[in-house]
């Protein structure tokens, strides 16, 4: 007499099936372990030099909007020009920009409301140390539409936690130039966004060759010094 197979009962599968879980469920709880984003080791004052280049040493630039022609250059030594667009408006930008040495400039010429440029760079931070960033900026203020700089921190969830006084270039006006501070105390040694944000003026209205042209601001590195 034969005898008729054996097959596994439903008991010995689900025993069976069993014994892999745990590899399953060690596998998925892995990436809870790796470190948090937002987690660094501060050693003193962050590195806050350009690196030479527009992409240089950690910063990044961002856009929203349209603009014609570049946004955003690093140049060696920038001065201001002293020309500007006097067929339209009779107005010179004059010498009052001076030059900086290594900097950041802003020159885009938005089509419409609502653009900005930013340029950043992630620093880590420790709780309860004062940092104090100071940089220099200077400006070309001849065309018609103003432009604005703002400098802020912000912490990795976004929150901004300090900001500078800001920098206006406006329209049809000489040429300016001067240095700007932001002073920080963190509650949470973290990694921080230190941000140059760049704004434009609604008017006038970008109707015409004379009103498409926007002002410029260059900046130097922030220099962070009391970390």
């Amino acid at each position: 007499m034969v005898s008729a197979p054996v097959h596994p009962s439903r008991r010995t599968v689900t025993k069976g099936v069993g014994w892999a879980v745990p590899t399953i469920a060690l596998g998925a709880a892995a990436p809870a372990l790796a470190a948090s984003p937002c987690s660094c080791t501060p050693n003193g004052c962050p590195s806050m030099g350009f690196g030479g280049a527009l992409d240089g040493n950690g910063w990044k630039l961002s856009t929203v909007g349209t603009f014609t022609g570049g946004t955003t250059r690093y140049s060696g030594t920038y001065a201001p020009s002293t020309g500007g667009n006097a067929s339209c408006n009779s107005v010179t930008g004059g010498t009052g920009g001076g030059s900086i040495s290594g900097a950041i400039v802003m020159e885009g010429d938005p089509t419409a409301a609502g653009a900005s440029i930013t340029y950043s760079k992630s620093v880590c931070l420790q709780a309860g140390r004062t940092y104090t960033f100071t940089w220099n900026w200077n400006s070309f203020n001849a065309n018609n539409r103003s432009m604005f700089l703002d400098a802020q921190l912000t912490s990795c969830s976004g929150t901004v936690v300090a900001t500078a006084a800001q920098v206006q270039a406006l329209g049809r006006t000489t040429n300016n130039r001067g240095s700007r501070m932001l002073t920080v105390t963190p509650t949470a040694t973290s990694l921080y966004t230190f941000e140059f944000i760049g704004t434009f003026g609604t008017t006038p209205a970008y109707d015409s060759a004379c009103n498409r042209y926007a002002n410029d601001i260059g900046f130097t590195a922030p220099l962070c010094s009391g970390g």
